[in-house]
């Protein structure tokens, strides 16, 4: 069985959790609300018609769905558009490319969204296979989204990069080896097959 690695985006390969989070306090705050680091973290994985669903259910706004949903697009392009690469991202991926390793792009984010920043950064030959948001019914933390790259690749041995609670949780779900990408140091208490703080260790896991 041949080694494969899928990566997940939004804070592994692009550097974009702040965008994400200025995103969702400044919508919020739009209306009046005050968010906070519990729930936004708790929607680190979702997609984003899922998070408009559960702002909707959490804060009396009385707009209709696709009028938010249009109004978060926005704003998140807006700031969504500035995320730099991860520190070591291009190194990385460089690296895997040579090796003729296969490399998948697995995010819950929209593929407009991904496309932007993949344009942006020139990086798009670096993945063998992208799955975006639009491509799943479901997104994290169910395991859809890693089943369906798994179905496709049965051949393969997934080795998963996630940094993300709900993330970790898809991936165990799934069934592949989770690599934990803690690049603050916060550890987690969530089964985990291997744990970095930085992309350039995953050279050594696998020499390894």
């Amino acid at each position: 069985m041949n080694f494969a690695i899928a990566f997940d985006f939004d804070g592994v390969i692009i550097d974009s959790i702040q965008c994400l989070k200025k995103t969702y306090y400044d919508f919020l705050n739009d209306f009046g609300f005050e968010g906070n680091e519990s729930e936004f973290n708790s929607l680190n994985g979702p997609s984003l018609h899922e998070i408009i669903s559960i702002l909707s259910k959490t804060y009396p706004i009385n707009i209709a769905h696709k009028e938010l949903l249009e109004r978060y697009k926005k704003m998140l392009k807006t700031a969504y558009s500035d995320a730099p690469l991860m520190d070591g991202a291009l190194e990385c991926l460089s690296f895997f490319k040579k090796e003729q390793i296969f490399v998948s792009l697995v995010t819950s984010s929209m593929r407009s969204e991904v496309d932007l920043l993949l344009k942006k950064h020139d990086i798009s030959d670096f993945f063998d296979q992208i799955v975006t948001g639009d491509d799943v019914t479901n997104s994290k933390p169910s395991p859809e989204i890693y089943l369906k790259i798994k179905e496709k690749f049965p051949e393969l041995s997934f080795w998963v990069v996630e940094d993300s609670r709900n993330g970790i949780i898809a991936a165990n779900k799934a069934k592949m080896n989770v690599i934990f990408f803690d690049k603050d140091n916060i550890g987690t208490d969530i089964q985990v097959d291997k744990r970095i703080n930085s992309l350039a260790q995953l050279k050594c896991l696998i020499n390894e």
